[in-house]
């Protein structure tokens, strides 16, 4: 009766190291377990652990039913705690595909679910999450608002990863906003606190976006020395990641 449950304890584990595949697969073993005892709560953890490893692996197509099933099933027991979860997975997954607008009102819906149930630890994923996507639309200034927000709140919550990725995200904002100088302190110290705490997966992430922005101000060496860093954590990862940074360092003169 517990196998459903064992999945979880690796699954922090395999998300920090980028272990999609395996993520993916426990996942699936966990949704079996749970259908097999009827558990309505742990198959709509498993239907929305399937749909995260799929998104990081770019198989969206393959994470929608799964993420509509959690979202039905959280729905069926009345969860909202689990349904705004699902809205921020929902709006990551279609913030991946493109659709903003969508994105975006998920996880506004999100942030109302985690304030009405006085959940920080949401509320500050929902910030940082809707915040990526507020870059992608240009809007520069509010998802700087919101991840500011995100990055107070896990500092209170002492969860320094969760804290770094809002630094990425940050970063993210200025480089899209024209402020090179100010992208590369956030991703420096991101990149340190990822490295500090073996985060290999965010820490490749965040490598990969500092090079970017080293790129775009014509700083090509040091772009080259993170892409090839970032590389390094990727290879044999058997991600899509690993050869969009070659194809990126395929392109440096």
């Amino acid at each position: 009766m517990h196998a459903w449950q064992l999945v979880w304890v690796v699954t922090d584990f395999l998300y920090r190291q980028g272990h999609w595949d395996e993520w993916r697969a426990t996942q699936r073993t966990g949704l079996a377990a749970a259908e097999r005892l009827g558990d309505v709560r742990a198959q709509a953890i498993a239907h929305r652990g399937i749909a995260m490893a799929c998104s990081n692996l770019g198989r969206h197509v393959e994470a929608q039913p799964h993420i509509r099933l959690a979202l039905d099933l959280y729905d069926r027991l009345g969860d909202r705690v689990g349904q705004a979860h699902t809205h921020v997975n929902l709006c990551a997954l279609l913030y991946r595909q493109g659709q903003y607008a969508e994105a975006l009102q998920h996880g506004t819906r999100a942030l109302r679910l985690y304030v009405a149930a006085d959940d920080l630890i949401g509320q500050a994923m929902a910030l940082n999450t809707t915040g990526n996507v507020l870059v992608e639309t240009g809007e520069y200034e509010q998802a700087l608002r919101y991840c500011r927000r995100a990055a107070a709140l896990y500092e209170q919550l002492d969860d320094p990863n969760d804290q770094a990725l809002t630094w990425d995200t940050i970063g993210h904002a200025y480089h899209r906003a024209g402020r090179h100088s100010d992208a590369v302190a956030y991703y420096r110290r991101a990149a340190a606190v990822f490295e500090e705490l073996d985060s290999r997966s965010f820490l490749a992430q965040t490598l990969v976006n500092l090079g970017d922005v080293h790129a775009t101000a014509g700083a090509r060496e040091q772009a080259r020395s993170a892409w090839r860093r970032a590389l390094d954590l990727l290879a044999g990862s058997g991600r899509p990641q690993a050869d969009a940074v070659r194809e990126k360092l395929a392109a440096l003169p």
